[in-house]
């Protein structure tokens, strides 16, 4: 995978990075993958179905995935070292995970998925063809209905990381990048502190993708189903109305009684 503007080898430089900082040396760590988990748990994701974390690096959500009783767990990351310090980390349990080496730009999913997992791998794609390449394994790799759960940095976050730049997202932003047909079940901010003791804005975006009837005809699901997302305490706070699009009044904010069934 070549950037496009100076033709970095993306390979490469994941590698480099991740043999540099270590498992919890990234600005992106997390000792605890907090709003990935309330997020999961409030969307009411059924313990077997299928999930890929992408862009995953060494992070620790496929760790409260397993302890959490997901039987179903693809992890997926273009560097080896990362993937290395995660498998390593988990000890005996790594068996019970799919590993993936994998550009995804490159990648083209072997199954569906029920939930695809993002935090900050597509703010890295700044380039429209990347963008597109990833849209594209996204639909396919994703089963009708099915849920996605990404983070980005938001407009008012990091122009560069991990000596690369960036693409800043709203809410409303991602929807436009990825396409028609994707339901907008949430969208909040998150502010990551990271190691080094700096704050990153995020945004999060809970997505569910169209449905497939058997005419193969594209259904939409209803924007206002009325369901209400958990509120993870101190965690996010909801975008302003003008900046939740696709919620009912009714789904404002994280507040609420669960969105189990969905």
């Amino acid at each position: 995978m070549l950037s496009g503007h100076n033709a970095i080898d993306l390979v490469e430089h994941w590698e480099t990075v991740h043999e540099r900082v270590g498992p919890r040396g990234g600005s992106w760590y997390q000792a605890e993958p907090r709003m990935s988990v309330a997020l999961i748990e409030a969307l009411g994701v059924a313990k077997d179905t299928p999930v890929i974390d992408v862009g995953a690096g060494s992070s620790r959500l496929v760790d409260e995935l397993i302890q959490r009783g997901f039987s179903d767990i693809s992890v997926l990351d273009v560097s080896a070292q990362a993937l290395h310090l995660a498998r390593s980390r988990l000890g005996e349990a790594a068996s019970r995970v799919r590993w993936l080496r994998e550009d995804l730009l490159e990648w083209e999913p072997p199954r569906a998925y029920g939930l695809w997992h993002d935090r900050a791998l597509f703010h890295f794609l700044v380039e429209p063809e990347q963008q597109q390449r990833y849209v594209s394994a996204l639909r396919a790799g994703l089963s009708p209905g099915g849920l996605l759960i990404m983070a980005t940095f938001a407009p008012d976050g990091p122009e560069r990381c991990s000596g690369l730049p960036v693409t800043r997202y709203a809410p409303q932003d991602l929807l436009d990048v990825l396409g028609e047909g994707f339901t907008c079940l949430g969208s909040w901010r998150e502010d990551h502190p990271t190691p080094g003791g700096a704050m990153q804005p995020f945004t999060w975006v809970a997505l569910r993708s169209p449905l497939l009837a058997r005419s193969g005809k594209m259904l939409y699901p209803p924007a206002s189903s009325g369901h209400q997302i958990l509120d993870p305490p101190g965690m996010a706070t909801g975008y302003a109305p003008g900046q939740r699009p696709g919620r009912s009044p009714a789904a404002s904010g994280l507040g609420g009684a669960g969105l189990a069934g969905i």
